[in-house]
């Protein structure tokens, strides 16, 4: 059974000692071992900014990829549209970090965002 804990940051935080009797979830058994690399597999965690902003950007073309319904002249219009739903532009820079990998200009992403904001309306 797989699933989200929240409370897994407090145990890694907490000494050793109580992490190992610990049992922040009803759903983990007693003797589970709650270690950050017991999550590594499933949990990617960004070392900086940029790497945040790339593998979310990754993941977006993926899934606007796979979703056979955008057509690919719509395809870069959809990948900024799910960032910009994702809050990813609020992020310095962002729009420089998608223009490059998108291969357009930072002006057609600023168009999009202002079409978007003008749908919104």
């Amino acid at each position: 059974m797989r699933g989200v804990c929240f409370g897994i940051t407090i145990v890694a935080l907490m000494p050793r000692r109580f992490a190992a009797s610990a049992t922040p979830c009803a759903w983990l058994p007693a003797d589970a071992a709650i270690t950050p690399r017991a999550f590594s597999s499933s949990v990617n965690f960004a070392s900086s900014v940029e790497e945040l902003v790339a593998q979310t950007v990754e993941k977006t073309i993926e899934e606007v990829n796979a979703d056979r319904s955008v057509s690919n002249n719509n395809k870069n219009r959809q990948i900024v549209i799910s960032l910009y739903e994702k809050g990813i532009f609020d992020i310095k820079d962002a729009i420089n970090l998608v223009a490059d990998r998108l291969v357009i200009s930072r002006h057609t992403v600023y168009l999009y965002i202002r079409q978007i904001k003008q749908e919104q309306e």
